[in-house]
């Protein structure tokens, strides 16, 4: 490679590793105004083809939705059906090719003892490989019905699903792009056992709760299953704030229900591991608002 285009490779490189895509696009434009030959133009234009799908997917989102069917059999187990829903918000026609789409659905159950019931079940989709998206427009396609059943003596079930798909190719303005880094879907579905009160707690209440030396493991455990929506980020950031206000016996009385509210977490054993983790947890997340993101694959500057 002709030593003159290396500088501009490298700083391209780095700034596509970086996820800096106006950077790169940048970059990209000026290199490409001094004619590269050879070896420098194979890998302008493999980066520009990367930047190009980057941009393609930008348009795209994935979403998944539960709709409760009704059940005609007399069974009390809730039956849901799962869909994947992509959506095109761009302005031009697109075809998505995904590589093969895997199905995970993870069960779990809570006793009034903080013992947790888990089962996990993981598929390779067939008939997934191809998504007709119009612009502006969505594809919605089912990807089957799951029962949701509470166990003997449980609190409460939950059923999650994550869809998530191996990189593959775009379809735009007649380019056959690479889509490198497909989203990963997540939904979940938690239900109460017939015997639990249902409203709503929030992230206060909780809180309370969890720092009374009076409060038992139980009543904790039915008030965790029952956190309204949006409480439990709220309880999670609560505890990594307060940390230090927090006693050993209160850190102990919640960490069955911790497990619970934050299931990446369930092999943690002491109150010193439950702090860590969330402090952790917490400056992952403001990293995540920060806009980082994950390395790709992206070609090599030979030297």
């Amino acid at each position: 490679m002709e030593a003159e285009f290396q500088p501009a490779l490298s700083a391209l490189r780095g700034a596509v590793r970086d996820d800096a895509d106006d950077t790169a696009r940048g970059i990209l434009d000026r290199l490409m105004a001094r004619k590269p030959r050879g070896e420098a133009l194979e890998l302008a234009l493999a980066f520009e083809r990367i930047l190009a799908g980057r941009a393609a997917l930008g348009e795209l989102s994935s979403t998944l939705l539960f709709e409760e069917l009704e059940r005609r059999d007399g069974s009390r187990e809730l039956a849901l059906e799962l869909f994947q829903v992509w959506v095109n918000l761009g302005a031009l026609d697109v075809e998505l090719r995904p590589g093969p789409t895997s199905l995970r659905l993870e069960r779990e159950s809570i006793d009034a003892r903080g013992q947790l019931g888990r089962r996990v079940n993981s598929e390779v989709l067939a008939g997934f490989d191809s998504w007709t998206l119009p612009a502006g427009g969505a594809q919605r396609r089912s990807l089957g019905v799951f029962l949701l059943p509470v166990p003997t003596d449980s609190m409460a079930a939950r059923l999650t699903c994550t869809v998530s798909h191996l990189p593959g190719f775009v379809l735009v303005d007649g380019r056959e792009l690479p889509a490198q880094r497909l989203p990963q879907s997540t939904l979940s579905r938690q239900r109460l056992a017939d015997f639990m009160p249902t409203a709503p707690v929030s992230a206060a209440e909780w809180l309370t709760c969890a720092r009374s030396p009076r409060a038992h493991i139980a009543a904790l455990l039915e008030r965790t299953v029952r956190l309204a929506e949006g409480e439990r980020e709220e309880v999670l950031r609560a505890l990594a704030r307060d940390q230090a206000d927090i006693g050993r016996a209160a850190w102990e009385r919640a960490m069955p229900a911790l497990r619970w509210l934050l299931p990446e977490g369930r092999q943690l054993s002491s109150p010193e591991h439950w702090r860590q983790a969330l402090a952790v947890r917490a400056a992952a997340l403001e990293r995540e608002r920060g806009g980082s993101g994950p390395v790709l694959d992206i070609p090599q500057v030979r030297r």
